[in-house]
């Protein structure tokens, strides 16, 4: 898994609101979730020497993770696309919100499986769309999602990111839940 910045806990109040934005319609916390965002890309961003020369310089690629296509049937559109979209605007510098990453094959439904099964469940199921190679190759790249869970995510995302050419790869998203380690709840630190 890339190293990752979160602005939150992904539980209570926080877990409900993107909850009510992505699979309840409620489009309107659009800007209530993307300030909740910002700080989180601030943080990575800030944190990378890297990130910080790709704003100056190239430009910094965030890409935000599309969801299934049964997950955009459902709901009708890709609800974290334009929260992305407004949560880069606070950035200073050259950001580029890229939706880059397509499924490779079916996956299940993540909500049931425990950590390995969901790091089994993606391996391999993300590739980054041919025409949009040349965005990726070489850049430093921003994964963002709404919530971390395992990290399942973030880490098919970073290996399909690397594996079209990207530099280096980080992650965001709003909250994360903690872990739990033999029925006890930890914090999970950021990797390093």
């Amino acid at each position: 898994m890339p190293q990752c910045w979160v602005s939150g806990e992904a539980s209570g109040a926080l877990r409900a609101l993107v909850t009510a934005y992505k699979d309840e319609q409620r489009r309107d916390l659009r800007r209530t979730l993307a300030a909740l965002l910002a700080p989180a890309l601030r943080a990575a961003v800030g944190s990378s020497p890297d990130a910080r020369a790709a704003v100056r310089g190239r430009g910094l690629v965030v890409v935000p993770v599309s969801g299934s296509p049964r997950a955009r049937r459902r709901r009708g559109d890709v609800p974290l696309l334009p929260l992305v979209e407004t949560a880069v605007a606070g950035l200073s510098g050259r950001v580029l919100v890229a939706d880059v990453l397509v499924p490779t094959r079916i996956t299940r439904d993540q909500s049931t499986l425990d950590a390995a099964q969901r790091a089994s469940n993606l391996a391999g199921a993300m590739a980054v769309r041919e025409r949009h190679e040349h965005v990726v190759a070489g850049a430093v790249c921003l994964v963002v999602d709404d919530l971390v869970t395992t990290g399942a995510t973030f880490a098919e995302a970073a290996r399909a990111l690397h594996e079209a050419g990207a530099a280096d790869v980080l992650a965001a998203a709003i909250g994360a839940t903690r872990r739990r380690v033999d029925g006890a709840r930890h914090s999970q630190e950021p990797p390093t």
